[in-house]
């Protein structure tokens, strides 16, 4: 992982003297260059589109949104300077790749989170897994980490006492009573393993993405920590400009919240923690 996240990084190095503003950009006196906000895949573009762009555009700032196919793509195009704000990872994930990078990322705030959940195209119950029952899993350490807590949670797996979330494996698997027979994917191809499986464990906004439920899971998250609940990212240079402290109010209003909680979609997510 860390070779392409290099990889990527020095691409997007490429991109700099082109998409980068120079400092006084405007962006502080809402005027001039837009926020650029980085999306990976998921409702979280749409969440923002319809609930927090007009916030920000009735305070006079302009917002240029970009998707990216890869969520590995992301934090490099920030750290190169192409990017503000990210909207895509929780802080467990920001602090591992940061490490590779050597990107200095802060949490700004916390956002509604869709779960990770078990789910199965074969079995209709968590009581169908038996030994050798095959089993989709995250491939990087921080959300490996977050879907063997999540069967920890279930009993189907007991984990090392103190893993260090940054390079967590399936080594760190203390415990292994079903014998499962764990399948490292990429995030993005976990939903497609589901008929090749007896179970997959799936990021919440890849199962929204494919027209699925959420409230399908066979188990799914229902309190997430500070470390794995969903943020918004920038650097941490950025932390204190006037822009980033409107995102984030934006986030935190009142509208804001109002839009989330009456809109089916959103169902079954996780809301911020600050919003209880």
């Amino acid at each position: 992982m860390k070779k392409r996240l290099i990889a990527v990084s020095a691409a997007l190095a490429l991109m700099l003297t082109a998409c980068s503003p120079a400092s006084g950009d405007g962006k502080d006196s809402n005027e001039s260059a837009p926020i650029r906000v980085g999306f990976g895949v998921g409702l979280y573009e749409q969440m923002f589109r319809d609930g927090i762009l007009p916030i920000l555009e009735e305070e006079g700032y302009k917002v240029d949104m970009q998707s990216f196919s890869q969520n590995l793509q992301l934090n490099p195009a920030m750290k190169e300077g192409s990017l503000d704000l990210t909207v895509f990872q929780n802080t467990s994930y920001m602090d591992s790749v940061g490490k590779e990078l050597d990107s200095d990322m802060s949490k700004l705030n916390f956002i509604p989170s869709a779960p990770q959940g078990v789910y199965s195209d074969k079995h209709k119950s968590l009581d169908d897994v038996k030994d050798g029952s095959s089993v989709t899993v995250p491939q990087d350490p921080a959300t490996l980490h977050r879907a063997m807590s999540l069967l920890e949670s279930i009993d189907w797996v007991t984990l090392r006492e103190g893993a260090e979330v940054s390079t967590f494996s399936l080594n760190d698997i203390e415990e292994n009573p079903y014998n499962l027979d764990f399948k490292p994917l990429d995030l993005a191809q976990a939903i497609t393993s589901l008929p090749d499986v007896d179970f997959a464990v799936i990021n919440g906004n890849y199962i929204t993405t494919s027209g699925r439920l959420i409230s399908s899971a066979l188990a799914v998250e229902k309190v997430l920590s500070d470390d794995t609940q969903l943020i918004t990212s920038v650097m941490t240079a950025d932390l204190d400009k006037d822009w980033a402290k409107a995102v984030a109010d934006a986030y935190n209003s009142q509208a804001f919240k109002d839009y989330v909680l009456g809109e089916p979609v959103y169902e079954g997510w996780v809301m911020p923690p600050n919003w209880k």
